[in-house]
Order: C-alpha cells, then structure tokens, then sequence
C-alpha cells in the first residue's frame, strides 16, 4: 500500500465514523502517522481528502458487467452476486480483520448521502453511475425476452429498476437492523429468485 492509499484507507475510516463537519486534518494526521506536508504532498485540503475518498469507494464497488453471462438473464444476476461478494471482500479487507464488518454498513450510506448534501457534483456522478447500471440490467432483461427466458408486459428499463431497487430496499433495511454487507447477499438472492419465478417464461 502506496502513501496515498494509506491516507486514504486512515481518512475513510474516521469519515465512516464522524460526518465530514466532524473530521478535523489533525485527526487525519493522527490517523496516518503522517505530517501535514506529507499529507499536502498528495491531497490540498480535507475536502479533496473526501472527494478523493468517495471516489475510492465508489471505484472499488464498481462492478464488472462486462463479464457477466450474456446468456441468460438469470445467470447474469447470479454473476451480479458473485461478483458484489467480492467487490465487497476486496474493499473490505483493505481495512484489517478487526475492521472488516466495522466500515461496509451503514456508514458507507451514511457517506454517500453526506457528500450528496455538501458536494452537488457528487450527486451528478452518483446519478449518472446508477443510470449506466440501469442499463445494463436492461439490456439483460432484452436479452432474456428475446430468448424466451422471460415473459412479462414489463419494459426492459422497468424490470432492471425492479431488481436494483428491490436490492437497495432489503440491503438498506438489513444493514439498518445492525447487518453487515455479507449478511445483505442471501436475502437479496433469495427475493431475486421470487421475483424472477414471476417473469420467467
């Protein structure tokens, strides 16, 4: 792990644990065991800090579509699974062992919606990352039409927005009750396959 990193990974967690208002630059500096030059030497100032933070995380959960099956459109959800368990292994192992359920729960929500409130570009790119997700479900669920693996009235953009929020209400609910990110994937599997046995020819 590269200087960079390791400001970034220190600076992640005392923004998961405070709001951003709350992080002061003597607490990073705290954290990483660096000086303020050190620190400057890669980053401005705190926002920059943050910014570069919320791109981290947003960047390590980004999954990868290109390699999920283009066959069926329920092995592409499955691919979908797979892959979030280990986009989620991957970022969480960066923070140790004792840390790894501490820091992918709430708090990451909790992150995003405070950069939503103090940095509106923020919320452009959030918009714009979950709109390119919507198509690619999309294009799955046309995929799965025209082989004849689903059958339903439902447009492809409204079946791709019935499984991702689907997930967004049950991971929210379940890590609100005190679940970490791992314990959010069975259940969202499980109502996946409900709702496919609904559309499924």
């Amino acid at each position: 792990m590269d200087t960079r990193e390791h400001i970034l990974i220190s600076a992640s967690k005392l923004f998961l644990k405070s709001a951003y208002k709350e992080v002061t630059m003597k607490d990073i500096m705290a954290a990483t065991g660096l000086s303020k030059g050190a620190i400057y030497h890669h980053f401005t100032n705190k926002e920059d800090i943050f910014q570069a933070v919320l791109q981290y995380f947003m960047t390590a959960m980004e999954h990868h579509y290109d390699t999920y099956s283009r066959v069926s459109f329920r092995q592409f959800y499955l691919d979908y699974i797979e892959d979030t368990i280990r986009l989620v292994q991957d970022y969480s192992n960066k923070f140790g062992k004792e840390d790894h359920d501490k820091y992918v729960t709430f708090n990451n929500i909790s992150m995003v919606f405070d950069a939503i409130k103090l940095f509106p570009d923020f919320k452009v790119y959030a918009i714009e990352g979950f709109n390119q997700e919507l198509s690619h479900w999309a294009a799955a669920a046309s995929r799965g039409k025209e082989s004849g693996e689903l059958q339903t009235k439902m447009s492809d953009m409204q079946i791709g927005e019935m499984f991702l929020y689907l997930s967004d209400g049950v991971g929210l609910h379940m890590i609100i009750r005190g679940h970490d990110a791992m314990e959010v994937v069975a259940p969202i599997k499980a109502k996946w396959e409900e709702l496919y046995a609904l559309i499924k020819k």
